[in-house]
């Protein structure tokens, strides 16, 4: 199981420090429970959604990068 963290949508607002406290409350409980928790906030940009939340091809591909990255260093197969 790999929990990953809420991403910040296309938009950094005031719903940024809420993302923060929920990614954050999502990490320990990850932790207490020895399930992987990956931190993706820094992913993607706002060219990177199709809209507020949703990202977009581009931003899929990155994603799908990250993951295979991660995945690759942690040796996940």
């Amino acid at each position: 199981i790999l929990v990953v963290s809420i991403l910040p949508g296309q938009v950094h607002d005031a719903f940024s420090d809420r993302i923060s406290i929920f990614n954050q409350k999502i990490k320990t409980i990850a932790d207490e429970n020895e399930i992987s928790y990956v931190d993706g906030t820094e992913w993607l940009t706002a060219e990177d959604y199709q809209d507020q939340i949703h990202p977009n091809e581009k931003g899929q591909a990155k994603l799908s990068e990250y993951f295979k990255k991660y995945f690759l260093d942690n040796n996940i197969h």
